[in-house]
């Protein structure tokens, strides 16, 4: 599941501005394609007095391929044009270690049946290990 946290100065972006970047970053991922209900964003208001980069106070972040590319891009009007230092570091964990609501993934392939049916209802459903998904409400 890709979960972003914005760490910035309060009042930095506005809720529009969240707004515009929770639905940049989904859009990007759900083009791969990637489940929207997958992508989890949280911004994180740190005052001065909380951020420290070397051991001094520090009041903003840092930039970090194919992906990466786009989706700085995709983020380059909420962090290069607030003219602000900003980092990215995106975690893709290994679906062996993680469920949503108590079920794994299925497997990361779009011409699987029970990815697409994940993709295209966007929520977690049972699924079997032949791949086929259950539709929503079924047993």
């Amino acid at each position: 599941m890709p979960f972003h946290r914005f760490y910035c100065t309060a009042n930095l972006y506005t809720k529009a501005e969240k707004q515009a970047i929770a639905r940049s970053i989904t859009d990007l991922y759900a083009k791969v394609p990637i489940p929207r209900f997958y992508v989890v964003i949280n911004f994180i208001e740190v005052g001065e007095d909380n951020y420290y980069v070397s051991g001094e106070p520090a009041g903003s972040f840092e930039e970090k391929r194919e992906f990466m590319e786009r989706y700085e891009k995709v983020l380059e009007p909420f962090t290069k044009g607030k003219c602000i230092d900003w980092e990215v570091q995106v975690s893709n964990e290994d679906p062996v270690f993680w469920n949503w609501n108590g079920v794994r993934p299925p497997p990361f392939d779009s011409e699987a049946e029970a990815y697409q049916n994940w993709y295209d209802i966007n929520k977690p459903v049972e699924w079997s290990e032949g791949g086929i998904a259950k539709k929503d409400g079924e047993n």
